[in-house]
């Protein structure tokens, strides 16, 4: 679901997905060297040969703007969408809710603090809508995510580290309002 674009700072829109305009972005930062390696931080478990294609993304992206318990935002970075922030609004393989959930697809804008920006956007505007915590999760493998989000971001570790139903070893993270 898409509730209403999200200035971020002067150069960071959070926008409405576009099928149209994002697929093409999908496909070419999922089908890259990279792309497989991006998705296993995230958590999904893919094949190594993994490849996605256009009516896969399209349906990808037609799904985030339905969606009635996940709100999504497209990350644009200078006129240019560059990755993909969510909140989930319901409880989700263990993680409460609302989480938020983020993924810099283009390469050349990781490591800028594009992502933190987006991201602590997302959870003030939850924290406007009467939320009283916001959660998140991390692989405990992704060791500069769990960083980002202690450090930067503010969240604290919540519950113990377990595994998942896909085998993967998770951290809860949590941050109340201020």
């Amino acid at each position: 679901m898409f509730i209403k674009e999200l200035i971020c700072s002067d150069e960071i829109k959070l926008v409405k997905p576009d099928a149209e305009r994002d697929v093409p972005l999908s496909i070419k930062w999922l089908n890259n060297t990279d792309g497989i390696k991006t998705l296993l931080l995230m958590g999904n478990a893919v094949q190594d040969d993994y490849k996605t294609n256009k009516k896969e993304e399209s349906n990808r992206i037609k799904d985030f703007v339905s969606k009635k318990d996940q709100l999504n935002w497209m990350i644009e970075y200078k006129g240019k969408v560059i990755g993909a922030v969510w909140a989930d609004l319901a409880l989700k393989n263990g993680l409460k809710s609302p989480s938020v959930h983020i993924m810099i697809g283009d390469e050349s804008a990781r490591g800028r603090g594009i992502g933190t920006i987006a991201e602590l956007t997302v959870i003030d505007y939850l924290f406007e809508q009467n939320y009283k915590t916001v959660y998140s999760r991390a692989l405990t493998d992704n060791k500069r995510m769990i960083h980002i989000a202690i450090n930067k971001l503010g969240f604290k570790k919540d519950e113990k580290v377990y595994m998942g139903e896909d085998g993967l070893i998770w951290q809860n993270l949590k941050m109340d309002k201020p």
